[in-house]
């Protein structure tokens, strides 16, 4: 197994470093090594490798509430491409979520972060950033459904 090997945890270490930017096929990988792997990649983020984190979080499974954080913080980034990437997080967290009260703490915190990154739209009137604002309203869109 991967995840006992000195491949996983020198894997694992990479990706903390911000060195890695995929796990193909990360589906085939046990669920317990995904885990670690997502814990490494929310390190990342806090180092400020955003751009291998976010590809990496987008390789594996989501981890529904445990994804609030860092795709809180995602939508928050100072560029549009990691902006975009946190609507695709949001989204794919939103069908994980199946109790009334953690729906309601993640929209709480979506709500915050979706007139942020709506506000820096309306700053910018590149046409660049109609993916990003059709994205935002379209996530809303499936929050109304959730």
């Amino acid at each position: 197994k991967i995840e006992e090997s000195p491949i996983g945890s020198a894997l694992e270490n990479a990706v903390r470093a911000g060195r890695i930017y995929e796990i193909p096929r990360a589906h085939l990988i046990h669920a317990t090594f995904c885990r670690r792997l997502f814990v490494a990649a929310c390190a990342s983020l806090d180092f400020g490798h955003l751009n291998s984190a976010v590809s990496i979080l987008h390789d594996l499974p989501s981890f529904g509430l445990d994804v609030l954080e860092p795709a809180d913080m995602l939508l928050r980034a100072p560029t549009l491409s990691i902006r975009m990437a946190a609507v695709e997080l949001w989204s794919r967290m939103i069908p994980c979520l199946k109790e009334p009260h953690d729906l309601k703490f993640a929209f709480d915190r979506f709500s915050q972060s979706f007139f942020i990154a709506a506000a820096w739209l309306d700053d910018s009137h590149d046409d660049e950033m109609s993916p990003l604002r059709d994205a935002l309203w379209n996530l809303a869109f499936e929050w109304q459904l959730a």
